[in-house]
């Protein structure tokens, strides 16, 4: 997943409680808003008429439309404008935008009336069969001085999104004789990744023929939706090589002509060109606007970024600080997600999305030590079982001889001799033990016997089962912070430190910041009402 959609999904997470939260705020972003303000108030002493031409599709109307709180219609398409459109703003500035050139036939024309060129003479047959024009002017021919054109005066849409332009229609001569209208300077505005072909270099010099040195080209760098630029390198090279071809030959001179880029849509560029157009017009019509630009604009724009961009850091370091760190989206911690999107919103408030060539090695590590810390492991334990037999002594019964010794009396013989020695045989009496036996029926022995079998606990495993995790903390908004403060220490042109030097630098500033407010982070952090008080009083600190 690439670091514009870790932005992207951060953006959904905070859109709804903190829509503020990610908004990228450079100085393009902020010298532009300064600009339109004092164009707004005061700029220039006296009118300036500025008119907006070029391709079809280049970019004119979303150019104005950053003045405006109702926008100019803008399809997108091809051939999207049929009128002149123009509002005033109270800085003495009336801004003209034009059909685009090398559109429709009628289109094409109604941009040369309005600037006083040459038409185009012939059309073709499907141009003849275009759609009605207002003022039933014949279409498929050109504009003769009394034919009349649309335009539509803006001015009451700066202000109020439900107002409605006026409409007006001019006669061609008259428009072309009214010194109100006339240019001050002319914006001819080129989108390169539409190519810049043959027509467009006929028309440029058509352009410079009749207004000279007040033509500026602007080259509208469309973007893709991820950031990136949508002309590719050759695009610009072959479109400022055309412009630079033209000028040169018009005004038979080896200077480069003075080329602008720009995104119109979101007037990133426009200080640049103000600054520009305050030297090359006349002094008495410029006033002190010139001065302003130089002396205030750079250093307002600059206070305002960093005041921005600490704001939105304090919502998202304070945010985060307050919720788990566990794995988001079955693929890293939401803590590996803001620090990746958040390297890349850095880069893009100073630099560029191009700009984001940074190892991010030591980010990932250091994210992954903050999980580590916070991660509580969970054990899931079994317990360990036999069979236990449970036993009981039973009578085993039979036989019972028992045995006893008597002493009976018993006549026994005995040999002896008698008178002459004559052998004769005599009894006598003498006792003898008897051993008598007796037989009975009971108890013989004892026996174990198995009565029953039960479940004997011997022991218990223990299985992981997953991880629970804590809230990211203090050491959250110390990572966080640290990431932010570094991308601006890398973007800074005076450091020449690579951006791990830079993070080193950036972890010394934040803990110095950081460790006379601990305790109270830590009490807000785990206060179920701290959140907003707790963005405050980071917001503060950065600022302090």
């Amino acid at each position: 997943m690439s670091s514009q959609q870790d932005l992207d999904i951060l953006r959904k997470l905070f859109q709804r409680d903190y829509p503020e939260a990610f908004a990228i705020f450079n100085l393009d972003n902020l010298e532009k808003d300064y600009l339109i303000n004092q164009f707004k108030e005061q700029a220039f002493k006296a009118r300036i008429n500025q008119y907006l031409t070029g391709q079809t599709h280049a970019g004119k109307t979303s150019f104005n439309n950053n003045f405006l709180m109702k926008k100019m219609p803008s399809t997108g398409n091809q051939d999207c404008t049929d009128f002149v459109a123009f509002f005033d703003l109270k800085g003495n500035l009336r801004s003209f935008d034009t059909p685009g050139v090398n559109s429709l036939y009628d289109y094409d024309n109604i941009n040369r009336v309005a600037l006083c060129l040459p038409q185009k003479p012939k059309a073709s047959r499907a141009a003849k069969k275009a759609k009605e024009l207002p003022f039933n002017k014949e279409p498929g021919t050109p504009y003769q001085e009394s034919d009349v054109f649309m335009t539509k005066d803006y001015t009451p849409c700066i202000d109020d999104p439900k107002a409605e332009p006026i409409e007006m229609g001019y006669e061609v001569g008259q428009w072309q004789n009214e010194p109100k209208v006339k240019p001050d300077i002319i914006f001819y505005i080129v989108a390169p990744h539409q190519l810049y072909l043959n027509e467009d270099r006929e028309y440029y010099e058509t352009l410079l023929d009749r207004w000279g040195d007040i033509v500026i080209p602007v080259l509208n760098i469309h973007r893709n939706p991820d950031g990136t630029i949508k002309p590719t390198p050759q695009n610009i090279q072959n479109a400022r090589q055309g412009i630079t071809e033209i000028y040169q030959a018009v005004f038979n001179t080896d200077e480069e002509p003075p080329i602008f880029e720009m995104n119109c849509l979101e007037g990133d560029g426009i200080a640049q060109l103000t600054e520009y157009v305050c030297q090359i017009l006349p002094p008495e019509k410029v006033g002190n606007f010139g001065n302003v630009i130089k002396d205030d604009l750079k250093k307002y724009a600059q206070k305002q970024r960093q005041e921005n961009y600490y704001h939105n850091l304090a919502i998202i370091s304070g945010l985060l600080s307050r919720t788990t760190v566990k794995d988001f989206d079955g693929r890293s911690s939401l803590l590996h997600t803001t620090a990746s999107a958040l390297m890349f919103y850095g880069m893009r408030t100073f630099k560029s999305a191009e700009a984001l060539d940074i190892d991010s090695s030591s980010i990932n590590q250091e994210a992954d030590k903050i999980k580590q810390q916070k991660a509580q492991e969970k054990f899931k334990y079994t317990n360990i079982e036999r069979d236990k037999e449970i036993k009981k002594d039973v009578p085993v019964y039979g036989e019972i001889k028992t045995s006893k010794q008597v002493v009976v009396p018993k006549m026994k013989e005995r040999k002896t001799r008698g008178f002459l020695w004559i052998p004769k045989t005599e009894l006598y009496e003498d006792n003898e033990v008897v051993t008598l036996t007796d037989t009975s029926y009971g108890v013989v022995d004892y026996k174990s016997e198995v009565i029953d079998t039960v479940k004997e606990v011997i022991g218990q495993s223990k299985e992981s089962i997953g991880y629970e995790y804590n809230k990211g903390g203090y050491e959250a908004i110390s990572f966080l912070l640290s990431i932010g403060l570094a991308v601006e220490l890398f973007s800074d042109a005076e450091n020449i430190s690579s951006f791990n030097g830079c993070i080193e630098q950036a972890k010394l500033i934040v803990e110095r910041k950081l460790q006379p407010i601990k305790s109270k982070i830590e009490q807000l952090v785990n206060s179920d009402t701290g959140e907003k008080n707790l963005i405050v009083l980071l917001d503060q600190m950065l600022l302090g």
